[in-house]
């Protein structure tokens, strides 16, 4: 992701406050757990919940929710990294929540990340067991 692509995802990431983060009570759909890779993003699920990376960004993720048909719901808290000295150890690190919509297929994984306040979704496209490297921004 280059400085203008991390900028907006930055800047939408900062507006995703203020969603409740409810717990889904739904199992996830056969096939979903495990490692998936794309051009700089790394996403680890399991039946519980998982982590989405990104060069500038972590997700934790909540437990799945099945919508049918290979599709899953879930909601994730997200802390955002920039370049610069890192934040004090002693403070807690400053989450927004977003709403992720995804649909697996065998080896691939559709994934949206949704936000409040007309943001643009963002769309992964991930690969199963893909290695990926990431560029911290930090």
């Amino acid at each position: 992701m280059n400085g203008p692509a991390r900028r907006i995802v930055a800047a939408m990431l900062a507006s995703l406050g203020g969603l409740a983060m409810p717990t889904n009570a739904a199992a996830p759909p056969a096939g979903l757990a495990g490692d998936w890779g794309a051009f700089q993003t790394h996403l680890t699920l399991t039946a519980s919940g998982g982590q989405l990376e990104t060069d500038c960004s972590r997700i934790e993720l909540q437990a799945p929710a099945d919508a049918g048909d290979g599709r899953f719901t879930m909601l994730g808290a997200i802390e955002i990294f920039q370049p610069g000295p890192n934040r004090d150890p002693d403070s807690p690190p400053r989450r927004q929540t977003a709403r992720f919509e995804g649909r697996v297929a065998g080896d691939a994984l559709q994934l949206t990340m949704y936000g409040p306040n007309n943001a643009p979704p963002q769309h992964f496209t991930l690969k199963r067991n893909l290695k990926t490297k990431l560029i911290r921004c930090y």
